[in-house]
């Protein structure tokens, strides 16, 4: 049996030519199936709420060129030297997109940032990669390398396991925005943590 998909690309192109030029298609957050057709003005005002949200930005007072420059400058010439391969000395500025939340009326969402072709976007992926295997080498217990059923049957078996004089409690940390919230101390915090322990274990690797 053949199946044809709900919205094919042509379909999508179709539609774009059917509605006025100003509406914008995209989805919300949680959304990825669901297309849905957006006002700009009620598009725009969402993005501007969220990029504007000082509890999770803060405007730097710079024009394009300084930004550049200011980028450019952030990681040592020394590592720059030797993971030259890693580095794109032809780059664009790091860009963003924003989900707006169905529940919040649209008047707010959900930020992802792409380094897609940014100047350190290929040394950020090495990096990840290779913080990921200190994790599973090192704590391969942690429950974020499992896929989701596995961590929630690690979930029971760490509840059921627990004795019953032991008082848990929970800490809810609601990762708004891809980890916006989380103070960068802490993220700097946690990595530094994996690093000394890999020292310690490996006193003789670099």
């Amino acid at each position: 049996m053949k199946v044809t998909p709900r919205f094919s690309f042509q379909k999508i192109k179709h539609l774009q030519q059917w509605l006025p030029p100003e509406a914008i298609l995209h989805h919300g957050d949680h959304e990825q199936a669901k297309l849905t057709v957006f006002c700009p003005r009620l598009y725009f005002q969402g993005a501007w709420n969220t990029w504007n949200d000082p509890e999770l930005f803060r405007r730097l007072p710079l024009t394009f060129d300084e930004a550049h420059k200011t980028i450019e400058q952030s990681i040592p010439s020394r590592i720059q030297k030797k993971y030259k391969w890693a580095i794109n000395t032809n780059s664009s500025l790091p860009y963003g997109f924003v989900f707006l939340k169905r529940k919040k009326q649209f008047k707010k969402g959900r930020t992802l940032i792409s380094y897609f072709r940014s100047r350190y976007g290929r040394l950020l992926q090495v990096t990840a990669r290779t913080i990921d295997s200190m994790l599973l080498q090192l704590w391969p217990q942690t429950m974020g390398q499992l896929a989701v059923p596995q961590i929630w049957q690690a979930v029971h078996r760490f509840l059921s396991d627990t004795p019953l004089d032991v008082h848990l409690h929970a800490v809810n940390d609601d990762l708004v925005g891809f980890f916006n919230p989380v103070p960068q101390d802490r993220l700097l915090d946690a990595v530094n943590s994996l690093i000394l322990e890999w020292k310690h274990r490996h006193p003789d690797t670099v």
